[in-house]
């Protein structure tokens, strides 16, 4: 076969999931944003915690929809293989957003409410989207990367 049409269809592939992660990311960080207007913003809840908590229940979704749908791995779940590494690399991602947003909280306290959890869902974002492109090279490299014994 013509190597550059290997190149062209892996090329291909690689902008689909890209593309499906990119979907993921967005799905994720809604609910996480939205996560974060209830808690600090209607519940006035402290945003260090509230950040953790709301990331933490995104986890499992968010592993899931990479999982299936970006990487398209179906069957039972390689615990130790992709579940732990998976919560671990979020679990960094999870540690520097919580510091973030716990220090945007802290500067910004005598902010009006509204103004202090936008900034509080910006440093969120800017802590994750920091990592975004790393987590996809990681996954796809090697979390989800394909081998033959996988499937």
């Amino acid at each position: 076969m013509n190597p550059y049409r290997i190149g062209r269809r892996l090329w291909s592939a690689h902008r689909i999931r890209l593309r499906r992660y990119a979907t993921t990311s967005v799905i994720c960080t809604a609910f996480t944003i939205a996560g974060l207007a209830v808690c600090v913003g209607l519940f006035q809840l402290p945003a260090g915690w509230s950040n953790f908590g709301v990331v933490l229940v995104a986890l499992p979704v968010n592993f899931e929809l990479s999982r299936r749908w970006v990487w398209s791995h179906s069957g039972p779940r390689r615990w130790m293989g992709q579940a732990v590494p998976f919560a671990a690399f979020s679990l960094v991602g999870l540690g520097l957003s919580t510091l973030c947003v716990h220090e945007v909280a802290i500067s910004t306290s005598d902010w009006a409410r509204a103004t202090r959890t936008t900034a509080v869902e910006l440093a969120n974002l800017t802590a994750f989207g920091s990592l975004w492109l790393l987590q996809y090279v990681a996954l796809d490299r090697l979390l989800f990367s394909w081998r033959p014994e996988w499937r």
